[in-house]
């Protein structure tokens, strides 16, 4: 008896380990339609070369043989393929120059160098950004349109993103910020100026809040008109903050309110913008 149990043990011991071999790591990333899929819970992050290289091939590699196969020539330093078209180019989600100098890199005086125009392609902005809003389009190396709010066409996608200035345009007529701008870079102590309607105010101030990410207050303030502020006419203020930069993320917003002593809904007002920690 106990040698059928014992049997039975090591059988069913041998199947699970069988299984296990052909069932593979389930905890990894696999290539699957041209893009990398998880299975389970992969111990590494998502793998940076495009889907379907080799490993042992990184991603610059890869370039540098598409771009010599295409009767390109590959600058491994400036991550740059020479002599190569536009279609190419933008199939591998690079950044396509019609027109550069064939001395731009030159920077010896003694060297000479004819003046000359070639077509580049360029990929010094890899690993591949993922372009999903303005801000990321304007990372990937695409150009920005004049425009307000800015705007910015994505080159391998075509589509345009516009940049985030939260309410502004909906409270243009009411307050205006002169500093900081939607989406700047600010650091502490925070100098904030504008202009605002008069009944804006209530004794000369109105409340001015900045939160992270999360919408979690780090700093409150008092923005202060610097003129007359019993008029319905615009009044310049200025206030300061300090805080603290987050750990987390980089990405805030301001919010100045419209002083509301009442506490009546429908009096409530707020210009909102996003920014950025420094």
């Amino acid at each position: 008896m106990m040698k059928k149990i014992i049997f039975t043990i090591l059988t069913l011991a041998v199947l699970a380990t069988a299984v296990l071999f052909l069932r593979g790591d389930e905890n990894t990333w696999t290539c699957e339609s041209g893009e990398w899929t998880k299975h389970g819970n992969p111990s590494t992050e998502k793998p940076d070369t495009p889907c379907g290289i080799e490993d042992d091939l990184n991603v610059f590699d890869f370039l540098a043989d598409s771009c010599e196969i295409n009767n390109g020539g590959w600058l491994s330093e400036q991550k740059e393929c020479e002599q190569v078209d536009k279609t190419w180019c933008d199939g591998n989600q690079g950044i396509y120059s019609e027109c550069e100098s064939g001395c731009r890199h030159n920077n010896d005086p003694l060297v000479a160098c004819t003046a000359q125009c070639v077509g580049v392609c360029k990929f010094s902005n890899l690993p591949i950004i993922e372009v999903v809003d303005f801000n990321s389009c304007v990372e990937a190396g695409n150009a920005i349109m004049e425009s307000y709010p800015r705007q910015c066409q994505d080159q391998q996608s075509v589509e345009v993103f516009t940049e985030d200035v939260g309410n502004v345009l909906e409270v243009l007529d009411l307050i205006q910020l002169s500093t900081p701008l939607p989406g700047e870079e600010i650091s502490s102590p925070l100098v904030i100026k504008g202009q605002a309607r008069g009944t804006w105010f209530f004794e000369a101030s109105f409340p001015v809040i900045l939160v992270n990410w999360d919408g979690l207050i780090i700093a409150e303030g008092v923005a202060t008109a610097t003129d007359d502020w019993m008029t319905e006419e615009f009044v310049p203020f200025t206030a300061n903050l300090e805080f603290i930069k987050p750990d987390y993320s980089n990405r805030g917003a301001l919010i100045l309110k419209k002083d509301n002593p009442s506490d009546l809904p429908e009096y409530d007002n707020a210009l909102e913008i996003p920014i950025l920690f420094k």
